[in-house]
């Protein structure tokens, strides 16, 4: 069985069966009540892409640390880590607010979680 994930490094791919959707980032959407994630052509130098789409159960911000931790954000947190990650408007205006509440929405809704790891396969 594989195992999906938006993000991954080659450790996971070559070692987890991961599914990189994106090497850079993923399309996000609500659809029926469902956050899905979609892979997207624009990959940055990572040059990894595939069209497809999986639903979203968490959302891993990957650091690197001296330890491997994990630690589950505050919907104010998650929402800001979002909006550091996505592409809008940096002026104020409507479209800067649909982003927030967007970023906002999501992270009420789906866990995220920063994660400190070591760069090794632990």
């Amino acid at each position: 069985m594989k195992k999906w994930t938006v993000q991954a490094s080659n450790n996971h791919q070559d070692h987890k069966n991961a599914l990189i959707l994106n090497g850079d980032r993923c399309l996000c959407r609500k659809k029926d009540d469902v956050w899905y994630a979609y892979g997207m052509p624009w990959s940055g130098s990572s040059g990894e892409y595939i069209n497809r789409r999986v639903p979203i159960s968490c959302i891993v911000c990957l650091n690197r640390g001296l330890q491997n931790t994990v630690q589950p954000l505050s919907i104010f947190d998650g929402t800001i880590r979002l909006m550091q990650r996505i592409f809008a408007p940096v002026w104020p205006g409507e479209l800067q607010n649909q982003a927030f509440n967007y970023c906002e929405e999501l992270s009420s809704e789906i866990p995220v979680l920063d994660f400190y790891c070591k760069p090794d396969l632990e």
